[in-house]
């Protein structure tokens, strides 16, 4: 069939022969198989030229077709490099609030690389075998046999439902929360006494507390109106952005000193995939690859 398409093309065995580094005799005898094969004439013969049949001439196009898309399909499969997967475990609140929303914008930027995330509740133990490829944490960097890569600081503020604070009737201020709900974790139930400390109200106890054993809850609470949560904005950026969060209280964020971190082994700090996630995650957390923290022993730089 090549011979036949160089040789119709051409309308010439010898130029055929040229472009296919065959002699002339090879390109007429491929075209006689051919023709002996689907059993129709190709070309007229004649003593000092060929003439192609109207079946030759029908067909040319359809051999030619055949022969660009093999041709491109094959180069398009090259040049495709094969897709990379990378296990990426996080906790549920940054997963939701912070990752889930700019996955499409990684996958537009990175469409050779496909993320499996992965929010197991412990920080997954990195350096054995079958471990996820990194893991996002929140601590002070202190993860002495690992990389730890700053993302940005945690910030903490009291928000609430509108609704909610449409039936407070009042303008809030930050003694009025001391009357109303708390929500907080049971390990983070210390912030709010920070939090009132920060704003001048040291040592004074609230109502009523509500507390739950997921970090993910007290954002969800307080967005279905059960009262205010101390939450980081960086994690509800969609709820604020829709109007199910706010703000109301015009005072700066409690700021514990801790941070959201990219961790990995130190075997892979030159991974080419491992780099690419890391620096995709640090340009949109806007923070410089240096902690913002003292840093301890074994967290990198």
């Amino acid at each position: 069939m090549r011979a036949f398409e160089a040789a119709a093309r051409h309308v010439n065995f010898a130029l055929a022969a040229d472009e296919l580094a065959v002699t002339p005799g090879a390109v007429s005898r491929h075209v006689k198989a051919l023709e002996a094969q689907i059993g129709r004439k190709l070309f007229d013969r004649y003593p000092q030229s060929l003439e192609l049949t109207e079946f030759g001439r029908t067909w040319l196009p359809v051999v030619s077709e055949a022969f660009d898309t093999l041709e491109s399909g094959t180069a398009r499969l090259l040049s495709e490099r094969p897709r990379a997967t990378f296990a990426l475990n996080a906790p549920t609140a940054f997963a939701t609030g912070w990752l889930l929303p700019r996955f499409a914008r990684f996958h537009r930027e990175q469409p050779e690389l496909t993320i499996k995330l992965l929010t197991q509740p412990d920080l997954p133990d990195l350096l054995r075998e079958g471990a996820p490829d990194a893991a996002i944490a929140h601590g002070r960097g202190e993860w002495p046999r690992l990389n730890a890569h700053f993302l940005f600081a945690d910030r903490l503020i009291p928000m609430c439902s509108p609704a909610y604070l449409a039936a407070q009737r009042r303008l809030i201020e930050p003694a009025h929360l001391l009357t109303e709900t708390l929500i907080s974790t049971d390990d983070t139930a210390q912030d709010w006494a920070a939090w009132f400390a920060m704003v001048g109200l040291h040592g004074e106890q609230p109502q009523r507390m509500l507390h739950f054993a997921s970090s993910v809850l007290p954002a969800h609470a307080a967005m279905n109106g059960l009262g205010f949560a101390l939450i980081d904005p960086s994690l509800v950026t969609s709820e604020l952005d829709l109007g199910r969060l706010i703000a109301p209280l015009s005072f700066p964020p409690l700021m514990r000193g801790t941070g959201w971190y990219f961790l990995h082994s130190r075997v892979r700090r030159k991974d080419a995939v491992m780099l690419t996630v890391r620096n995709w995650l640090q340009r949109e957390a806007g923070s410089s690859v240096r902690h913002m923290f003292p840093k301890p022993g074994g967290a990198s730089r």
